[in-house]
């Protein structure tokens, strides 16, 4: 089974939430997303698009990064508990379309 995998710029793009904002988030919020890496390069799953709409909702309302922390663990607690993926596994949709 293949899964898509995302990068920021892909993420910024489906969300319409701004790069910067994007890579900021996935900094911030880096104990929460799913990813496998190559190189430099992150790749994300594609639940990281929900969770990246979630916190910049919660940002427009002005809760704070704990506050968002908090909110996020009580919604989506099973996201501690993912492990990076090793990356042979990740397919992301620009390289195989």
């Amino acid at each position: 089974m293949r899964i898509d995998y995302f990068r920021i710029p892909d993420i910024a793009k489906r969300t319409g939430i701004p790069e910067q904002t994007v890579a900021e988030y996935a900094q911030t919020f880096d104990e929460f997303l799913t990813y496998a890496t190559d190189a430099d390069t992150r790749y994300y799953t594609p639940d990281a698009m929900l969770l990246m709409r979630k916190i910049d909702s919660y940002v427009r309302e002005g809760k704070t990064t704990e506050e968002i922390r908090e909110a996020i663990d009580r919604e989506y607690p099973q996201l501690r508990e993912q492990k990076e993926i090793p990356s042979q596994e990740t397919a992301c949709p620009e390289d195989v379309e």
